[in-house]
């Protein structure tokens, strides 16, 4: 299949704000093949917004706003801040933990545009290794692991894939999907050629304008013609969206194309994914040091709404003989998310989860722990995770647990991207 049309397929599932991408077109005619044919959207776009991308700290770190490890880690590095433990008063920052890709760090050392598409697309392989390092900073100092640690994890994905090629496969086999889709294309653009009401719209909405076209034949000659560039920026924002509605509309295969291509991303962005990941908090003094080691599934089970587990093995040492503590740990989550998401465009929608955890440890009466967590997106890249915890029994002391969390996230990745529009 030729690179232009499999481009073109992933373009046309979204058309909102193309308007400023396609601003120095000369002629309204080839404005809206722009739009058509523009690159404001595509598989690459929606596998870096793929879900199952951890920016939070490892649930192993102390204050981590997360209970469940999730499948990967961002794909450049993410940056995790425990800000706030409302129920202790504390606003002082509990610890920072940052996450690389070996992606990130080769794209570093090489020189490599990291988010170019072609090589993002061509090293999917290094995003599958992740590692972790930082501080974890206790709430209560009297406690016996009352220390602060560092944190250290690994994480590797296993099998699954959200990527880029994942989205492309039926069109590189060019199977019956590929071939429907490549009829509506072209449908689409026979569709597209009815501009009429466009210009019709566009005619009334500059007609009160200085110079005023006289008649519509000298519209389209000069304000759609050599000078559209004039003419678009005239437009309000208000009048550039609805342009592109219009256009839109005008394409009623297009509106179907895209309904198609969406629910494509969908089925890819649900597939399930398994990943094997190592976490270690060391400690100073004899507060004992915490081992983890095991695995993590996730998958879709619409489009909003996604499970993770986690099962692992955990190990704590002292100094003291004996003292050593290991056992299993097994952690569910369902998340949904709000609103806000789109399977292409990427938009970060509100998530809310609902998670539980168990903890079975020699030495330790098992204990039990439920989390409700709600992340809110502040700006392309910015998260702020609050979530609400409660335990059977801390680790070690004979008491129950309540807490209250909030954290900051920064995915320097999603950043980036934005500040290319």
């Amino acid at each position: 299949m030729k690179p232009l049309r499999l481009i073109s397929i992933s373009i046309l599932a979204v058309m909102p704000l193309l308007a400023d991408r396609c601003d120095d077109q000369g002629t309204f005619f080839r404005f809206v093949q722009c739009v058509v044919d523009s690159k404001a959207a595509n598989f690459d776009k929606a596998a870096k917004n793929a879900p199952g991308k951890q920016r939070e700290a490892p649930s192993l770190a102390t204050n981590s706003t997360t209970l469940v490890d999730q499948s990967k880690a961002p794909d450049l590095f993410g940056v995790a801040l425990d800000l706030v433990d409302p129920a202790r008063g504390s606003s002082q920052s509990q610890g920072v933990v940052v996450s690389a890709t070996a992606y990130s760090v080769v794209a570093a050392s090489r020189g490599l545009d990291a988010l170019k598409p072609e090589v993002y697309e061509k090293n999917e392989r290094l995003r599958r290794i992740s590692f972790s390092l930082g501080s974890s900073v206790p709430d209560d100092a009297k406690k016996p692991d009352g220390v602060k640690s560092n944190v250290y994890g690994f994480k590797y994905l296993l099998a699954g894939s959200r990527e880029v090629h994942s989205m492309k496969a039926p069109f590189e086999a060019e199977n019956d999907f590929a071939k429907e889709i490549n009829s509506l294309i072209a449908e689409s653009a026979k569709d597209i050629t009815n501009q009429k009401p466009i210009i019709d719209w566009l005619f009334v909405q500059l007609e009160k304008r200085v110079p005023a076209p006289r008649e519509e034949a000298d519209f389209i000659l000069n304000q759609l013609g050599e000078k559209w560039q004039e003419t678009f920026r005239s437009l309000t924002d208000t009048q550039r969206e609805q342009l592109l509605q219009k256009i839109e509309v005008a394409s009623p295969n297009m509106i179907k194309l895209r309904g198609k291509l969406r629910a494509w991303v969908t089925e890819v962005r649900n597939r399930p994914q398994l990943s094997l990941a190592f976490t270690t908090k060391r400690r100073t003094l004899d507060a004992g040091n915490d081992y983890r080691v095991g695995v993590i599934f996730d998958r879709g089970l619409a489009s909003d709404t996604f499970v993770v587990a986690n099962v692992d093995f955990n190990y704590k040492d002292f100094t003291k003989i004996g003292a050593d503590t290991r056992g299993g740990r097994a952690a569910l989550e369902l998340r949904q998310a709000l609103s806000g998401n789109d399977p292409i465009t990427g938009a970060a929608p509100v998530v809310l989860s609902f998670s539980g955890e168990g903890n079975w440890m020699t030495n330790s009466k098992p204990i039990y722990v439920a989390q409700a967590k709600l992340t809110i997106p502040l700006r392309a890249g910015f998260e702020l995770p609050m979530s609400f915890t409660y335990a059977t029994k801390k680790d070690l002391i004979q008491e129950k647990d309540v807490r209250g969390q909030i954290g900051f996230t920064i995915d320097p990745a999603k950043i980036f991207e934005a500040l290319r529009k």
